[in-house]
């Protein structure tokens, strides 16, 4: 029985995996997640919770021999310190890392490979809780569990989309298609960007904690080149609604000072952040699940809890005040 320590969180990953995993026998599972209480979400699961900012915790937690550690949730550089200082042996660490590390060299820079250069990170970002210092951070937790001396394995997704998903970015869109009316959306809804669907990054991890691999960095990613214009053409029928759509340029957004990615779901004023994922697919022979399939999978998990108002994206009104600077902008 081989032993795996998943440190987790409340993330669309983190409760896939668990179930995921379930189903394979010849694992041991243990859950770490922090202070969060996941036990509704994944019956028959050890959870063990606590602190990571506790040298206690950690050496309950790490002193173990862990065939696999699996990290999930590791943010800040201090944390992936304290947590590699105190791992007394692990036969592999995957680290759930983000594209977001790669350096936005060009906003028209396509497909970008592993090879390509990661951000730098100073001691503001490395403290930082802004989520768009997540990618220095992320690059910095990289760095460390590289020189950690760790048997180490580091997979980048991006965007990961489908059930349980905490972030709202794409279930926004979703939400507005299903509610009819008007759409604003950004620069024609032309923009690219990449897309990773939670059970191809789950069967990723699971695939490898077993498997020798070629390479230590992975980009993880099943939609290499989706936009918000692409989603709303493929959930449009499903959902039986024909929207009309407003188009808001880039500079009218700046200067409105409407925030790309946070304020207006899966915006990037780019195409910057889309990733070869030629790597992942040929070493771990999987044929990335294609959108629509990965879509209709969300559709009916949003469906089964009612379409809840979404969290993230623009407010009522803030939208309204929007809509209407536009309208005169075009009279």
């Amino acid at each position: 029985m081989k032993t795996v320590l998943i440190l987790s969180d409340n993330s669309s990953i983190g409760v896939n995996l668990p179930q995921m995993l379930q189903r394979h026998q010849g694992y041991d599972i243990t859950v770490f997640a922090g202070e969060e209480d996941l036990s509704r979400q994944l019956p028959g699961i050890r959870f063990l919770q606590g602190n990571l900012q506790d040298n206690d915790t950690l050496l309950r937690l790490l002193s173990p021999n862990w065939d696999f550690i699996i990290d999930l949730s590791t943010q800040y550089p201090a944390d992936m310190q304290r947590i590699t200082a105190h791992v007394q042996s692990a036969g592999r660490y995957i680290f759930i890392s983000s594209c977001l590390v790669y350096k936005p060299e060009s906003p028209n820079l396509l497909l970008r490979r592993e090879e390509a250069e990661t951000r730098e990170c100073t001691e503001e970002e490395a403290l930082s809780t802004d989520v768009f210092t997540c990618g220095p951070r992320k690059a910095e937790c990289e760095r460390i569990l590289m020189q950690s001396g760790l048997p180490y394995l580091i997979l980048r997704p991006f965007m990961t989309y489908g059930s349980h998903d905490q972030t709202d970015l794409l279930y926004y869109w979703l939400y507005q298609i299903r509610s009819g009316g008007l759409l604003m959306i950004p620069d024609q809804g032309e923009r690219l960007f990449s897309a990773t669907y939670v059970k191809d990054l789950a069967e990723t991890i699971i695939l490898a904690l077993d498997r020798p691999l070629p390479h230590q960095v992975y980009n993880v990613i099943s939609s290499p080149m989706l936009s918000i214009r692409k989603i709303i053409d493929a959930a449009s029928p499903i959902l039986n609604q024909h929207c009309m759509m407003l188009n808001a340029p880039p500079a009218f957004l700046h200067t409105q000072g409407a925030r790309q990615w946070t304020e207006i779901p899966l915006w990037i004023d780019g195409d910057h952040c889309t990733y070869n994922a030629n790597r992942w697919k040929q070493d771990f022979g999987l044929q990335p699940t294609d959108f629509t399939t990965g879509l209709l999978e969300t559709l009916g998990y949003y469906a089964d809890r009612n379409w809840p108002v979404p969290t993230s994206g623009l407010s009522p009104e803030k939208l309204g005040k929007l809509l209407n600077s536009l309208r005169q902008a075009m009279v």
